[in-house]
């Protein structure tokens, strides 16, 4: 890692190839699937929630505490370190819809967690690389690429958010608790975030 700090931001890349896995055996393969692959999917998506929240906050505190950076060395890459939180979210709400009621719970609490932390850091980084090319030019033809990547993080915010909040309305409607009026503003929040 110290020899070429450029990995470091790839490292995100194995909780959203899980969390890729898991939205294709929660959204194509469910009427096959049995309450094992159930709980086995939601054990898989645990292990990408740690990955991911071990690779966003422990790799973002790596390059501010070690590496000396300018505004001018910003690109779109960076997003790759706060995108699997926003990836683990929405994959939380498609694992969260097959889940008995107090399982998808502790799931939709968690992806709520992620995507309120995942969302900020996004924002923040985004304001960094705009900054960066609007006070400089593009980035060098080499990097130019990294110019795409931050559509990617932003429409899984959206996704993220519009998938749990139409599983939070599913959920709370059909709780015994008296959360009622919960669900339909947690489903308009989503849209709202959406957009």
């Amino acid at each position: 890692m110290r020899r070429n700090p450029r990995r470091m931001l790839h490292y995100g890349a194995i909780p959203m190839a899980l969390g890729t896995v898991l939205t294709g055996i929660s959204e194509f393969q469910i009427y096959e699937m049995n309450h094992a692959v159930v709980y086995i999917a939601w054990s898989i998506w645990w292990i990408s929630v740690v990955l991911a929240a071990a690779a966003s906050v422990l790799l973002i505190c790596l390059i501010v505490s070690r590496e000396t950076r300018s505004i001018e060395s910003v690109t779109g890459a960076w997003l790759l370190l706060v995108a699997p939180l926003a990836v683990c979210a929405s994959t939380g709400a498609s694992i969260a819809d097959y889940l008995p009621t107090d399982l998808a719970y502790i799931t939709l609490i968690v992806s709520y967690a992620l995507l309120g932390a995942g969302a900020p850091l996004t924002c923040c980084i985004l304001v960094l690389y705009v900054t960066r090319i609007t006070t400089f030019k593009l980035p060098p033809h080499d990097a130019i690429v990294t110019s795409f990547i931050p559509l990617g993080p932003a429409g899984q915010i959206g996704v993220a958010a519009l998938s749990l909040g139409r599983i939070a309305n599913a959920v709370l409607l059909d709780s015994t608790l008296q959360l009622d009026i919960l669900g339909p503003t947690m489903l308009g929040a989503g849209v709202l975030i959406a957009l």
